[in-house]
């Protein structure tokens, strides 16, 4: 196993833009809902929220299914906790209030083994897949993404040292706590602050690196982005959780407050604004709400509705019919469509078979346990649903009653799900299975050695019916 590339960071050294999202509700389903949702990386917080390290592990379970790259910004510059956080395979992060050189070093240490940092060693971790990364050791460090963070103007002033050291991959700004520190707090979007932090980044992206900010306005991320940042976080869960609330609440009671109970200003049954909805969404036994419902297939679009779902439901039963005649097909037809390969083998089956065995080729499983006699009928339609889809190559039939007796498929044994599937379907029709390898040509008188055991049986009475007494084994022919 090979140890995976950084996404997020390739993305943001190469200079594309990274859309992401602020995660601060230490919720694993909440993770598992962003995962898809297409942003390219989502920040896990520790800093501000309840996060520990058991519910970042589920977040980072999570997001590892999903589009985005999870960026744990932990709760501060601290080597044991940056330690836990990479074992459990948090491979981006953001330190929080880095003021000066000294401090983004000591952040890049603590991502780094000895003797470039002080980052211990374990070598059976979720981040090399306990031990199934070969060359986890070896790559882990260029695939580390170390971010760090300024957020007051004491880090402003040393960003040109803090961007130049050997380790930090990218400069997030930090509004909230910059205004803070300007004297505006909670004014993030401040034409100063805004002023400060474009300095800043100008400052950073002379030593070449990349830079990126949150923000919770909209229309701000987007201008960061054309402005050439090239990691921005547009928004948090919990905003968007709580304006969706909000908003929800705020509309349905904005429509229905100043309305008496019981009103029937707006009947359900009614489109509302001229919007067509087919079915309607309720129908009164009687009454005017009702009688429109009733007339909705009666307009004239609406009857080019009906008569293209009727045209629609009539190919559905034509393709229906056509497959059903396809499995239908007699004998002499399905061995017409056969490969060369197939009606040699089919001629060779025949002829170990003799006069008392029938030989059917492409029968599905289904068909073959419904010629078993015997099979009570609720067990028969169990079977049928265990089994349904799968299809063996040829079938051999006792020609007296048509009782399935051996099952004949080309090609050798796979490790996978249509294999079990055949298996069961060989285990429910009571069944030996040959496998038989893929030739050209076939040697009746060795197939009849490895079918004779089977087709003794082919003149005798069933013993005791249905499926019981028929569980042969399954059994391979080796490759000439």
């Amino acid at each position: 196993m090979k140890f995976p590339t950084n996404r997020f960071k390739q993305a943001i050294t190469g200079g594309q833009r990274q859309v992401g999202l602020w995660s601060t509700l230490c919720s694993n389903l909440v993770a598992d809902v962003l995962a898809d949702a297409g942003y390219d990386w989502i920040v896990i917080d520790m800093e501000h929220t309840p996060n520990d390290l058991a519910a970042v592990l589920g977040q980072l379970q999570a997001y590892a299914a999903g589009t985005a790259t999870p960026v744990v910004r932990v709760p501060w510059n601290e080597p044991v906790i940056v330690k836990r956080l990479l074992d459990l395979g948090a491979f981006s992060l953001l330190f929080p209030m880095v003021q000066n050189a000294d401090e983004a070093e000591a952040a890049v240490r603590a991502t780094r083994y000895p003797p470039h940092g002080v980052r211990g060693v374990a070598l059976g971790q979720r981040a090399n897949r306990f031990g199934r990364t070969g060359d986890y050791l070896e790559r882990v460090e260029d695939e580390i993404c170390v971010l760090v963070q300024i957020e007051t103007l004491t880090a402003l002033a040393h960003v040109e040292e803090i961007a130049a050291v050997d380790g930090v991959d990218g400069v997030f700004f930090g509004p909230a706590d910059l205004s803070a520190d300007m004297g505006m707090i909670g004014r993030p979007g401040h034409a100063d602050v805004c002023e400060a932090i474009r300095a800043g980044a100008a400052t950073a992206r002379a030593a070449g690196k990349p830079v990126g900010i949150l923000i919770g306005d909209e229309q701000q991320a987007i201008g960061w982005l054309r402005e050439g940042f090239e990691f921005v976080a547009c928004g948090a869960d919990t905003a968007l959780l709580v304006r969706g609330a909000d908003g929800l609440l705020a509309r349905v009671r904005e429509a229905v407050d100043d309305e008496p109970p019981g009103s029937t200003a707006a009947p359900l049954c009614q489109a509302t604004a001229g919007a067509r909805h087919w079915p309607p969404r309720s129908r009164p036994r009687d009454g005017p709400a009702g009688d429109d419902c009733m007339d909705w297939i009666t307009q004239p679009g609406n009857l080019r509705i009906a008569g293209l779902a009727a045209a629609l439901a009539l190919l559905a039963l034509l393709v229906v019919l056509r497959l059903r005649a396809r499995r239908a097909l007699p004998y002499a037809r399905r061995a017409a469509l056969l490969s060369a390969a197939e009606r040699n083998l089919l001629a060779a089956l025949r002829e170990a078979g003799g006069p008392e065995v029938q030989v059917w080729a492409r029968v599905g499983a289904t068909d073959a346990l419904g010629l078993r006699r015997g099979t009570r009928r609720g067990r028969a339609r169990a079977a049928h649903r265990r089994i349904a889809g799968t299809r063996f190559d040829f079938l051999l039939c006792a020609a007296a009653d048509t009782r399935p007796l051996v099952a004949v498929q080309r090609g050798e044994r796979a490790r996978d799900a249509r294999e079990r599937h055949l298996e069961r379907a060989c285990t429910s029709a009571g069944l030996a299975l040959l496998r038989v390898p893929r030739h050209e040509a076939y040697d009746a008188e060795a197939l009849r050695g490895e079918l004779q055991p089977y087709l003794e049986t082919a003149t005798a009475p069933e013993p005791g019916g249905g499926l019981a007494g028929r569980q042969e084994p399954i059994i391979d022919l080796p490759p000439d």
